[in-house]
């Protein structure tokens, strides 16, 4: 069978790693088949480095909005325009699409992805592929053609993983459908992190999202919070505070080295990395993890480091509710962060709370491996 996979890049720490365990996953269990990404999601020698092929075709994410429309149209004449390596598997012979998109039809995001990914599916039938929206939050749908075009692409997709009860939620009230709509944890969550060994660090991660997307709740209190936080690591412990850069875009690292300013200490510091598996690396081996990128903190739970998420979605808040510590999830600043941090500076509550996420690790594992024999079935 020849796999496409679609709704990641390299920009993004998160995506990235979501690409990286798509493909362990998909050459674990279908070893004979041919997986191949769009020669839009990176350069050639990173697509390289994912040890797949690359689709003859210049497909762009269905959240390009215009972008995609065009090349989804006319790629068979705008390749030529364009320097992308030539692939070797074309878009009419794909079996099955795996969409890892994370988080991309929502209101938040508007209609222009809805759309494009009803456009999407509509091509995908004539060829007879099959289309599998894997792990990812969904929803709110209250927008002007919202509804219309999210019901028509959940009728046309064979199956459906939201991977929190909330997103199931939306989409079940357009489409119900438990044979195909089934509730399914991060695929990221069973992927690499899992360290033995802890650092004398923690660390921070900012998210310049928050500031738009989340403006109303955090505009004025986000940065100042985060210096409070990491004022206060360096003055009651030794730990270092590793401000943990997870994305490429200028708007994260032009936050972090504010903070490291702000903060002049020897204990603060930037980090960045290009290899997002290596990131989850280093987060599996902090004492505990202050952030707002989705990912950067589900690899925390996952690798069972305690951690506080400040957020503007209710994907923050289930992915912490399904590791039963949803108390240290916020959708708005208050008191309570803090109070919060004090516990996670204290030695014995990090480790009661490390012990408690193992065991929701080894349910999480449970439940992916469920999903992936639905998947199975399916094809």
């Amino acid at each position: 069978m020849n796999f496409l996979i679609v709704g990641a890049n390299f920009y993004n720490k998160g995506a990235q790693l979501m690409l990286l365990s798509a493909i362990k996953s998909l050459k674990q269990r279908y070893p004979d088949s041919r997986i191949c990404v769009s020669p839009t999601i990176g350069t050639k020698e990173q697509i390289d480095s994912l040890g797949v092929e690359i689709l003859d075709y210049p497909l762009f994410h269905v959240g390009a909005g215009k972008t995609f429309e065009r090349y989804f149209k006319f790629g068979k004449v705008l390749r030529f325009l364009r320097n992308d390596p030539n692939g070797t598997i074309k878009w009419e012979n794909v079996d099955v699409i795996f969409d890892i998109s994370g988080f991309a039809f929502s209101d938040q995001w508007g209609v222009s992805p809805v759309k494009n990914l009803n456009t999407f599916l509509e091509g995908a039938l004539k060829n007879n592929t099959k289309y599998i929206l894997m792990p990812q939050a969904f929803g709110p749908f209250e927008g002007e053609g919202m509804k219309k075009y999210m019901t028509e692409v959940l009728q046309k997709a064979d199956l459906v993983f939201p991977r929190d009860r909330v997103s199931y939620e939306y989409v079940s009230c357009l489409v119900n459908d438990p044979d195909k709509i089934k509730i399914a944890p991060d695929i990221t969550l069973t992927y690499g992190g899992k360290s033995k060994e802890l650092g004398n660090y923690c660390c921070a991660i900012p998210n310049g999202r928050i500031l738009d997307q989340g403006a109303e709740e955090w505009a004025m209190e986000y940065e100042k919070l985060l210096n409070e936080a990491i004022a206060k690591i360096c003055s009651q412990t030794d730990l270092e505070v590793k401000v943990l850069i997870h994305d490429t875009g200028k708007i994260d690292s032009d936050l972090a080295q504010k903070l490291v300013e702000k903060n002049d200490s020897d204990h603060v510091k930037i980090v960045t990395e290009e290899d997002a598996l290596k990131l989850k690396e280093a987060i599996s081996q902090s004492q505990f993890v202050i952030g707002s990128r989705f990912h950067s903190l589900a690899s925390a739970l996952s690798s069972n480091v305690p951690s506080i998420a400040l957020g503007w979605s209710h994907k923050y808040t289930m992915l912490f509710d399904n590791y039963g510590v949803a108390e240290y999830s916020f959708l708005a600043p208050g008191p309570k962060i803090m109070e919060r941090l004090d516990t996670l500076l204290n030695p014995g509550e990090r480790a009661a709370i490390r012990s408690k996420l193992e065991q929701v690790n080894e349910t999480v594992k449970a439940e992916s491996e469920k999903m992936w024999a639905e998947i199975g079935a399916k094809l």
